[in-house]
């Protein structure tokens, strides 16, 4: 652990000493806070992970819609139209601009093309 730099008094700063059993209980909590960090952070990119797997699912179904928009020769304005949204929020939703929309825009969309987004519960592991 590192040794805590001393305390230089700044302008306008109020400086305050520990009695010693205050500084003993300190460096017992930043002890326990440097056991506990790689947990912390293996924790943090877990659930970063699974994140990035989400977003990178939604991101295929982006794909597929702007694939069927396509195919279907609607142009961004069109959908605007079909939809109620700006042709800037298609268009981020498309490219991923916007990472995370929700599951009513989801479904606006592909209800626009005569799709049906569906929605299941697995188990989580």
């Amino acid at each position: 652990m590192a040794k805590s730099k001393p305390l230089v008094p700044k302008p306008n700063r109020i400086i305050t000493t520990h009695t010693p059993q205050h500084e003993a209980e300190l460096r017992e909590l930043r002890d326990k806070l440097d056991a506990e960090k790689p947990q912390l952070i293996a924790e943090a990119r877990a659930k970063h992970l699974i994140t990035k797997r989400r977003r990178a699912k939604l991101a295929e179904i982006f794909i597929e819609l702007k694939s069927e928009r396509l195919k279907r020769g609607l142009s961004l304005a069109d959908l605007a139209q079909r939809t109620g949204m700006a042709r800037e929020v298609i268009y981020r939703l498309e490219n991923q601009v916007t990472p995370n929309p929700t599951i009513g825009t989801v479904q606006r969309y592909a209800e626009a093309l005569d799709l049906e987004v569906r929605l299941e519960l697995v188990k989580a592991s």
